[in-house]
């Protein structure tokens, strides 16, 4: 029996815009930046808060998607990748 397929993916994500995030999400938001903040002391605010809101599933989006599939021969096949420019785009 052959070997399943292997696929590979790479997810790329960026914040939401933090004036579109309703109160719970900015609560949400505070926690997250302050676990972030307790993990890395030295990491600045800023970027803590960046990190919080691109890496939690309700605080940032997915702005690209790559996938690649390892062939029978074991060579990688062309990557496909999708980019989403705002958040309208992302279902798509």
């Amino acid at each position: 029996m052959p070997a399943p397929p292997v696929i590979a993916w790479d997810l790329e994500t960026v914040p939401l815009p933090e004036a579109s995030l309703s109160d719970v999400q900015r609560q949400r938001l505070a926690l997250a930046t302050a676990h972030e903040q307790r993990r890395a002391p030295d990491l600045p605010a800023a970027e803590a808060n960046r990190r919080a809101a691109s890496l939690h599933p309700f605080l940032g989006r997915i702005c690209c998607l790559s996938a690649a599939r390892l062939g029978p021969d074991g060579r990688p096949a062309r990557p496909k990748s999708y980019t989403a420019a705002t958040p309208a785009d992302e279902a798509d």
